[in-house]
């Protein structure tokens, strides 16, 4: 992908609430919400991808499995209204 057409995570991170689909593919980690609030996880504070504000949001895994932090990621789990 050239890099011109990639957008920086502050510039796109408000995007995601007008968005209809969110294809994660491979990620885990930079899209767990627990980063937002979970004050025990590794993750906390970590800038992460507002993913989930998206409407639908597909991911693409070999697993479910936990990421790098070893932190289980409730983007996985989360039932959409």
């Amino acid at each position: 992908m050239p890099y011109d057409l990639l957008l920086e995570m502050e510039h796109i991170n408000e995007e995601f609430q007008n968005t209809d689909v969110a294809l994660v593919i491979g990620a885990n980690d930079v899209v767990n919400p627990a980063a937002r609030y979970k004050k025990a996880s590794p993750l906390y504070g970590m800038p992460i991808l507002n993913v989930d504000h998206a409407r639908t949001v597909m991911v693409v895994k070999r697993s479910l499995g936990a990421g790098f932090a070893g932190e289980d990621n409730e983007l996985f789990y989360d039932k959409k209204p």
